[in-house]
């Protein structure tokens, strides 16, 4: 019997969290949503996630927050992250900030928009290598 690989969404955009439940109906993993920073430190350490994509939280700089606070939990920091950024347009007042960038650990940056076929897919690759890592 092939595991089930649990994915958690945190992220504050209906549009978002749309992509993100198609993408799950296309693909073979369990999605959990959070839409806030605590409710989704809550879940990554209830729920055990094989990946953890963060999005964008209100206000500016919540996202970042969360990335770090998994990043320094014993419990979460090897959980692997992507980070989703906003569409160009709101990426000034909403988006992730440079230096923040800079000081990520993530395994992939994705802007939006994306559709829920190419989230699919690069959700899939980082769980295929996730696959290989843990049969070894």
């Amino acid at each position: 019997m092939e595991r089930v690989y649990r994915v958690l969404v945190v992220d504050t955009g209906p549009e978002f969290v749309e992509v993100a439940r198609e993408a799950a109906e296309l693909s073979a993993w369990e999605l959990y949503l959070a839409s806030e920073r605590e409710e989704g430190i809550r879940k990554a350490v209830s729920e055990s996630p094989d990946l953890i994509i963060v999005g964008y939280l209100e206000p500016q700089g919540e996202a970042f927050q969360l990335h770090r606070h998994l990043k320094e939990n014993p419990e979460t920091r090897d959980i692997p992250q992507v980070v989703i950024d906003v569409i160009p347009q709101e990426r000034l007042s909403k988006g992730w900030q440079v230096n923040e960038g800079l000081k990520m650990e993530a395994e992939d940056y994705i802007c939006q928009p994306i559709t829920p076929s190419e989230f699919a897919g690069i959700v899939d690759g980082i769980l295929s290598e996730s696959r290989v890592i843990d049969t070894v």
